[in-house]
């Protein structure tokens, strides 16, 4: 609550606000930088405690007659269990009139007076919330393919220590990220979640659990972390699969589906355990065998709090969702089976997690944005693939004769870690072409459509600012070039339709 009326955090101080005034009994130097909130509407009288023990305890015998004159309720934070000797002073000072008043828990009104932001407030989710999708998207999923792709050893605890130290790397966050917010300060950074990673069949699907001491294991891995901008939450967390199998595969686009279905009903108006129930009935019309292993919410809301317990998104919330709002949103399954586990003791069991920041839009078409939008859910970029090919289609499909006329540099060398986007045409290729330009001119619609609705300034709350997108990627990283570039040759890859040409001693495809 300090948070979000000063912008700072004042340490053993008192606030006491009644209908008509507001005191706050503090040292000299707290009260030196609350000096200029007097002359306000509300009349504030600031109370210096000094070093007299008799003089402090009179300052709160002040404070118990401006509660009683107030009347017979007592507003408190129960969930908030403060210590120190300030705090125990007080709590024994209060404990003389606790028998005359009646405590009330403010948490859920408080809850409802913050949880609509405003437009810095916004700004500061949002800039959380592309630095999250940034640490997790151009970090931790470089480390983590590197280390696979070399047989690395590294825990999980030194893992996310890794990622954690990135919060002091300023070049990444300026130099190296091309979508950095404008004016973006990263001393205003700090951790909301802390980073975790798990694999290897232990998982823990709560909000801020630790990481062990088991050593990344190339399968189903889970990520997850938070930054916060000045003192604003962002959440993150998604699941990269690792040579899955068909099963696997189809369990996380359910999981996408459910998670997408989630997102596309928070709207204005829509009580929150609409949205919880939203996803278990997409979950009963596809898996209904699924739902006990479901996640028992679907998020809650966030902001200064990385997790608001008043806001929670579950089955019996029937707080109101309102423009301005902002959640963590996540879903998941635990416990599942994996019918061909490579490593019996360490994939037989999986689970799998995504989560996303958003913000509760009225206007346009009334959808949710998604502030960590840059990090990508979609199967193609979550799939990551080390063996070329499967041992049985090997043995079960005859090897094509090789056409004498294709040279060397048309022969494609695959390097060992690749993304499903890299694999071969699809048989339906001219679907999925049409399908792809159906979605590009979606994309040019809803940019349209966004610089329209905040022309008038208000677009960079959502991060709407006018963006270019290439009509063709063929590689989302270096890491994903043939292995033969290195040669400086023309190449000629067939399975990602590009030609690469050695430019000024560099690879550029076209």
């Amino acid at each position: 609550m300090q948070f979000w009326l000063l912008g700072y955090e004042f340490p053993a101080t008192l606030f006491l606000i009644t209908p008509e005034s507001m005191t706050i009994v503090t040292t000299k130097k707290k009260a030196a930088y609350l000096e200029p909130l007097k002359g306000g509407k509300i009349p504030l009288e600031i109370v210096v405690r000094g070093k007299d023990a008799e003089e402090n305890a009179k300052q709160f015998e002040r404070c118990l007659d401006t509660i009683k004159n107030a009347g017979k309720r007592v507003g408190v934070i129960t969930k908030e269990q403060s210590s120190g000797p300030f705090v125990n002073e007080w709590k024994n000072a209060f404990s003389e009139i606790s028998k005359e008043v009646e405590e009330v828990d403010i948490s859920p009104a408080l809850s409802s007076v913050m949880a609509v932001k405003d437009e810095n407030e916004l700004r500061a989710i949002r800039n959380a919330s592309v630095a999250s999708s940034h640490t997790m998207s151009d970090y931790f999923v470089d480390y983590m393919s590197d280390v696979l792709d070399k047989d690395k050893k590294i825990t999980h605890k030194a893992l996310t220590d890794k990622i954690a130290s990135k919060i002091d790397d300023e070049k990444f966050f300026k130099s190296n990220w091309k979508k950095a917010p404008q004016n973006f300060d990263t001393m205003q950074l700090d951790w909301s979640v802390q980073p975790t990673v798990m694999s290897g069949g232990n998982f823990d699907l709560r909000l801020g659990s630790e990481p062990d001491d088991n050593n990344l294991h190339a399968g189903v891995i889970v990520a997850a972390l938070g930054l916060r901008y000045q003192t604003y939450a962002s959440m993150i967390a998604r699941t990269y699969l690792v040579d899955p199998n068909k099963t696997q595969e189809n369990m996380y686009k359910l999981l996408l589906s459910v998670h997408d279905a989630v997102i596309k009903e928070m709207r204005d108006g829509v009580q929150a355990k609409d949205v919880y129930n939203k996803a278990i009935s997409v979950i009963k019309a596809k898996k209904p065998e699924l739902v006990e292993k479901f996640t028992k919410s679907v998020g809650a809301g966030m902001g200064i709090e990385a997790r608001d317990s008043t806001l929670v998104l579950n089955a019996k919330n029937t707080r109101v969702l309102k423009d301005g709002m902002t959640f963590s949103v996540t879903t998941g399954f635990s416990d599942l089976e994996n019918p061909n586990p490579q490593d019996k003791k360490r994939d037989a069991k999986y689970a799998l997690m995504l989560s996303d920041t958003v913000r509760i839009n009225s206007q346009g078409n009334n959808e949710a944005f998604v502030f960590t939008r840059d990090a990508p859910t979609d199967m193609e970029s979550t799939s990551f693939f080390f063996n070329d090919e499967d041992e049985e289609e090997k043995k079960e499909k005859p090897k094509p004769k090789k056409d004498s006329r294709v040279g060397a540099v048309a022969s494609s060398n695959i390097t060992k870690t690749r993304l499903r986007g890299q694999g071969g045409t699809t048989q339906n290729e001219e679907k999925e072409n049409a399908r792809r330009e159906h979605q590009k001119e979606l994309h040019q619609k809803k940019q349209q459509d966004g610089e329209e609705k905040y022309g008038e300034g208000h677009g960079n709350l959502n991060g709407t600012e006018e963006k270019k997108f290439k009509r063709f990627e063929s590689y989302k990283r270096d890491s994903q070039f043939p292995s033969k570039v290195k040669d400086l040759m023309v190449l000629v890859d067939p399975k990602n339709n590009s030609v690469i040409l050695p430019i000024m001693g560099r690879p550029v495809p076209f």
